[in-house]
Order: C-alpha cells, then structure tokens, then sequence
C-alpha cells in the first residue's frame, strides 16, 4: 500500500523553473535571493551562472562557474557549463578542454560526449571524433535493416534517414553522389518540405517522407545521413565541378541594381538565447544599400525588404528564387546551406560562438566555393558585423558582385 508520509517529490525552485523555461531575467531574483541564503551552494553559483550567460553577460557568467567549480571540482555539469561559456567567446580551445574534463568526471552521460565530439570535428580530428559521432547518431530508424559500414553497395538496396534539421540535409546531400558510384538504389528519407525540390534528384533513387510508409523488407542496409562522413571517409566532401542542387530561376527583373535575398532568422528552437539570429531591427544598416531586397524566410519581414510569394509552401519556393538572385546574405541557417549548394553567391553572417563545420577558417569555407563568411567580433550583438556587410555591399555594383564572391 502507498505511504503517502514516505512520498517525497522535490518541486523546482521559482527561480531553476524560470531558467528552464528560458526566462534567465525573470529567474534573476530568485537565484540571487537563494545565493545570498546559502553562499556556499555550488549549484546556486551554477544557475547564475546559467541564467548570466543566457542574458549575455559573460564576465559574471565566468565568475560564477568558477565559484561553484572552487566549491565542488567534482560536478561534471559546472566544467560542461564553463564550456559553453568559452564556447559562446569564441574561445574554442578552452570550451574543448571544459568538455572533455566533464566528459572525465562522467562517461556516460550524452552531454560532454556530443560537445566533446563537436569540439573534435571543428579542430578537425576527425579519426579521434569518428567514436564519439557515431555513438551520437545510433543507426536506429529502421527495426531489422542493419547498418551500412561500408561494405559493396553494387545492386544493394540502400536507405539513407535524415539527420539533423533542412541545413544539415543540404549541406550532406553531396554524400549521396559516391554511394551512387558504388553502385547503391538509394531511397531518401527527408523532410516534407524539401520533397518537390528533391525529388527525381539524380543521386536519390526513390524519396520517402512522413506521408509514405516503408518495409523493412525492402532495404539490404541503413544508415543515417551524419554517418556517411565517417564512412565515406573524406571531410569535407568537394563540391565535384558545380552546383549539387539545382532549380529553375524565378527573375526578379532588375537591370540596373543587384537583387539580395536576405535571411536573418535561424531555426534556435531549443535554444535559450538566439546566437545565429538577427533581431530584425538590427538589419537597418543594410538599408542604406542600393540593392533590391527579397526576404527568403517566412513571416514579417522591415517594410524594405519585399516578402517572397508562397515561401511557406516549400524548398523548392526558395531554391527558384536564390537562382535568380545576384547574392544571399544569410545567417547561419539552411538558406545558407542552399545558396551554398546551388553555387549561388552567398555571404554568411556568422555569431562569435559559430557552429563546429565552419571550423577557424575565417572568410571562405572548403563546403561551398561560393560562400563568403562574414564573422562577429562581439557574442552578444551582431551590429557590428550588419554593418560591415552593408559597407562592403554599397562598395559594389552589379558587375563587381560576382568577382568579389568568386575571389
């Protein structure tokens, strides 16, 4: 029989459920009033910490780790937290040594694993990274088909699952071109609004989203789109003479100034604070350009920048205008990826704090030969680096467009 006496459940503090929920200014006074009532509590320091990094302020973020880290050396959750602290500086060499301590104190747990992996493959170690990656993509979409290791494809029946979010399928579909080589009938797995763009693509055999149904039965191997880095061998994989995706332009008409496309919001779902997006406010600088601004993003967009028709119906919306377009500025977001991709023009606006694949390279990047990276020098605010790309902008004509992308 249940003793309710017995039953303990431990309700979250005010201020660590407001930090949870992403409210880090809300949860502020709660975890001051609860630091000042027990000064020796490491984990109070760690939520100060926490909640000083989601608002920015980072000098206090690092005092406070570091008092919880003097308090109690043995949590690996404090050293994961400093981590990212380094890691949203820039400072990528320390972040790494945050992580593989935590990843030390606690094995098994997923967290430090995954960050010490990232941190791996932006050094570009990857033979050390390859264990780490693999155990952070399981082979596990489809019950019974086993995974593909690389063994002979000739004739096999291969299915390929999605990874990631729309960004990570585009910037990786170039691995879809040596599995055909090896002689694999490749059925794709991807997401739904990315079907009518690829569809009949030459490297995919046969697409498959949430409104199909698969059989096991029907598969030799599986495996999903991260691994075929590891597999295939070859970091980062060459662009192979050319665009790998292609779309019949949309043109826009307009002889005599460029047209931009722009795209100043990423997909940070579960992120605390917005590092690769743009308030958008803060494209105001890139107003002073003589240029023709499309917006390639769904929903409200400054009344200087024209909404693109039917964007919300799919890629391939978007895939005909970036074809028709002079340039795309674009954070770090699956516009980018696609600009990329179909070797259009493309710059990228890149946070302090920049995902793993951009690795330290600082204005080109060996995925697309196309793509200029534009990089903040201040974690907290993009102004600086907007303002920059509107300098080079206004220096151009239409002509000189192309060139200063190619070079």
């Amino acid at each position: 029989m249940f003793n309710v006496q017995e039953a303990t459940i431990r309700l979250p503090e005010p201020g660590e459920a407001l930090l949870a929920a992403a409210h880090a200014k809300e949860a502020m006074p709660f975890l001051r009033e609860r630091l000042d009532d027990d000064p020796s509590n490491a984990r109070h320091w760690s939520n100060m910490a926490v909640a000083h990094r989601h608002l920015g302020n980072y000098p206090e973020a690092l005092n406070c780790i570091n008092e919880a880290i003097l308090i109690n050396p043995s949590t690996w959750e404090f050293f994961q937290n400093r981590g990212k602290i380094y890691e949203d500086l820039g400072r990528f060499d320390r972040a790494l040594e945050e992580y593989i301590h935590a990843h030390k104190l606690n094995p098994a747990s997923e967290k430090p694993r995954i960050a010490v992996t990232l941190g791996l493959m932006r050094e570009k170690r990857f033979e050390e990274a390859w264990p780490c990656w693999q155990e952070c993509h399981p082979c596990a979409f489809a019950e019974g088909v086993p995974p593909y290791n690389g063994e002979p494809l000739q004739g096999k029946r291969l299915l390929v699952t999605r990874n990631g979010g729309y960004g990570d399928t585009f910037w990786l579909l170039r691995y879809l071109k040596p599995l055909k080589l090896r002689g694999a009938h490749i059925t794709f797995y991807g997401w739904k609004n990315q079907r009518q763009l690829l569809i009949g693509h030459s490297w995919i055999d046969r697409w498959a989203d949430a409104d199909d149904s698969l059989d096991e039965k029907d598969f030799d191997y599986q495996i999903p789109l991260m691994m075929l880095m590891p597999v295939i061998g070859v970091v980062p994989y060459p662009m192979l003479h050319g665009p790998y995706i292609r779309s019949t332009p949309k043109y826009f008409q307009e002889p005599n100034r460029n047209v931009i496309g722009l795209c100043w919001s990423a997909a940070e779902v579960y992120q605390a604070r917005k590092i690769r997006s743009i308030p958008m406010e803060g494209l105001e600088p890139l107003r002073q350009v003589n240029a023709r601004f499309v917006s390639l993003q769904p929903g409200t967009c400054p009344d200087w920048v024209e909404p693109l028709e039917g964007i919300d119906q799919g890629f391939h919306v978007t895939a005909r205008a970036i074809a028709g377009l002079d340039l795309v500025v674009s954070v770090d977001s699956a516009v980018l990826h696609l600009a990329g991709a179909m070797e259009t023009p493309a710059w990228g606006i890149l946070p302090v704090g920049s995902d793993w694949k951009w690795f330290h390279e600082q204005e080109r990047t060996a995925w697309y030969p196309r793509v200029r990276l534009f990089r903040s020098t201040d974690p907290v605010d993009m102004g600086e680096v907007v303002q920059r790309v509107a300098s080079v902008l206004m220096d151009l004509d239409k002509e000189a467009m192309g060139v200063a992308v190619a070079e």
